[in-house]
């Protein structure tokens, strides 16, 4: 019933139209009311068939109409009725009680929905510059990231940064495998990766096409490529110069932390042609437990690109870890059985709409690869936490299942 609260101040024509005929009745104008009354029950009218008709015929249905028609119902719907309450007939008391009933919860989720919003939209602001700071932050995080740019099997592998601070490309990473990342900046001392391709079996200088994290695939011209420089273009961008530095690491190794990462444990089910996968990247501090959390169904062959992993937390029942849902509908759970350090495999059983639905036995391994999860900052359980969930806003992976 609250995913259809925002569909109350639309109703405030009942009241309305109480109020109106009370007017009639005291022979006073009753006009301004049933303008109101005529106007609400328009809108009511529009929003149940916008709501129940035509979200059900397009796809991630948008209401930005609600953005104003619910503060100016809310809006007008209070006013009148803290006007009604002042009057001493019962009649108009009753109405302003349904007004107000109709009109302040809503309004009051709304105004917290908006909120909720601008937090949100605050937290998706730093998250360039947390990948930055993890991609950077030291040689294993930054291995996750890009893989080995030893230049031993392939001279052009390594890590160029831009030789003017006017150039269009900011750094590129190559590494050992042939595979190259283009990144432009995107705040202040902030860069993110905006290009990549695999240049293993290109001849070079050439050129190649590069695939954006965002929009239609990029020419890339390279016109110069040694150990120590690289000089390309992305027309209609001008000629950039790339050098070979060092990796700027911030640290040179991990630090020791209040949070263990026991790592990436899986499970793949193959019934006919549908593959099920159960997968879970697992974190614990103390008694303190959280785990991103993916149970997801496909087609052998079929190509999956919007898997995303919800936030589980957990804690401990009955000698298990008992995992519920961090945020949203709680339907899907899991319990299993307490992790041993380095444990290679994990058991333990997920449960739909408080039922238990099958047990499962999950390895040691990733289906998912995610180098965001792996290279979560450890120092502190709620840091963790935090960053973590910005990271994972608009976070989605892509998978897919081969069967035998």
């Amino acid at each position: 019933m609250l995913d259809y609260l925002h569909l109350l101040p639309f109703f405030a024509w009942v009241p309305l139209a109480l109020l109106a005929i009370w007017r009639m009745r005291e022979r006073r104008g009753a006009n301004v009311f049933w303008s109101l009354c005529g106007l609400f029950l328009l809108l009511w009218a529009a929003n149940l068939y916008l709501e129940f008709v035509w979200s059900k015929t397009v796809v991630a249905p948008i209401r930005v109409d609600l953005l104003l028609t619910i503060p100016v119902a809310a809006g007008i719907a209070i006013i009148v009725g803290l006007w009604a309450v002042r009057q001493r007939a019962a009649l108009p008391r009753i109405a302003s009680i349904l007004l107000l009933a109709c009109s302040v919860p809503p309004l009051a989720v709304f105004v917290g929905g908006l909120w909720s919003a601008q937090r949100d939209a605050a937290r998706l602001d730093t998250r360039p510059s947390l990948i930055f700071e993890a991609q950077l932050r030291n040689p294993r995080t930054f291995a996750r990231f890009f893989g080995s740019i030893d230049s031993t099997a392939d001279p052009r592998a390594g890590h160029f940064q831009a030789e003017s601070p006017r150039s269009y490309v900011s750094r590129a990473i190559i590494n050992d495998q042939g595979h190259v990342w283009l990144m432009l900046r995107c705040g202040q001392q902030v860069e993110c990766v905006q290009w990549q391709a695999d240049v293993a079996t290109t001849r070079l200088p050439g050129a190649f096409s590069a695939r954006a994290e965002g929009g239609p695939p990029r020419d890339v011209v390279v016109s110069a490529w040694n150990r120590e420089r690289l000089t390309l273009a992305l027309p209609p961008a001008g000629t950039d110069v790339l050098v070979r530095t060092p990796v700027p690491y911030r640290k040179q190794d991990d630090e020791p932390g209040m949070v263990v990462f026991h790592g990436a444990f899986s499970q793949a089910r193959v019934d006919r042609n549908d593959v099920e996968l159960v997968q879970m990247w697992l974190w614990q501090s103390d008694d303190r437990w959280l785990a991103y959390y993916v149970r997801h169904i496909a087609q052998c062959g079929s190509t999956n690109t919007f898997i995303h992993a919800s936030p589980f937390e957990g804690k401990r029942v009955l000698g298990q870890i008992q995992f519920d849902r961090a945020e949203g509908e709680r339907i899907e759970s899991f319990t299993i059985a307490q992790p041993a350090p380095g444990a290679e495999r994990i058991d333990g059983e997920v449960a739909y709409g408080g039922r238990p639905l099958r047990p499962i036995a999950l390895e040691r391994r990733a289906v998912l690869h995610s180098a965001l999860y792996d290279t979560a900052p450890l120092s502190d359980f709620a840091a963790t936490a935090d960053w973590l969930k910005t990271i994972s806003m608009p976070y989605f992976l892509s998978w897919t299942p081969q069967c035998p």
